[in-house]
């Protein structure tokens, strides 16, 4: 309330803005009552939260020769040293892989070596698959015409139920830092 020279006077703005609040907040508090028996129950709208993470699902089968199989894309990266006495410099390659049954890599992909490109690199090895899905396989490598371009020993493991190999190249005579990932694009 107010006073004027008048007399008292009622400020109707304020009550109809009180009266607003109040019809809002008894709204509100009606949805709650509402909804007080789906929250209880777990079928509230929104999702909720795992009270504990699932264990992990056990690996029953492990890997082997024809996990591998498959027609593969890779990319690896990393750097090489041509000779010992050489300084490491930036290296990319990517292409693709068949792979038989017996974990027999054919693939042929593009190489740069320090902004040298070999337009098309062949490589070839049998891999060995353990049952922990580790790995290891060494490549011949050559270019179309049969020029020799050296061996490539790598350790891989395989991951995502035989999806995805990661591969380390581990050679000691060639310094190498070079990481590889390959995926499986077809059976």
């Amino acid at each position: 309330m107010s006073h004027s020279r008048l007399g008292t006077y009622t400020d109707h703005s304020t009550d109809a803005a009180e009266k607003r609040w109040k019809s809002k907040l008894l709204l509100l508090a009606m949805l709650g009552v509402a909804a007080l028996p789906a929250m209880a129950s777990g079928d509230a709208c929104l999702p909720r939260m795992p009270t504990a993470v699932p264990p992990a699902t056990p690996i029953t089968e492990g890997c082997y020769a024809e996990t591998t199989s498959g027609y593969w894309a890779f990319a690896c990266e990393g750097s090489v040293a041509p000779t010992l006495d050489d300084p490491f410099v930036p290296a990319q390659f990517f292409g693709t892989c068949l792979v038989d049954r017996s974990a027999y890599f054919e693939c042929k992909g593009m190489l740069n070596v320090g902004g040298a490109i070999e337009p098309v690199v062949l490589m070839k090895g049998k891999g060995n698959t353990s049952e922990d899905c580790t790995g290891t396989i060494t490549y011949d490598q050559s270019l179309p015409d049969g020029t020799p371009k050296g061996r490539l020993p790598v350790r891989y493991l395989v991951l995502d139920g035989g999806n995805t190999i990661w591969g380390r190249a581990v050679d000691e005579t060639s310094p190498k830092v070079l990481s590889c990932s390959l995926r499986r694009i077809a059976l």
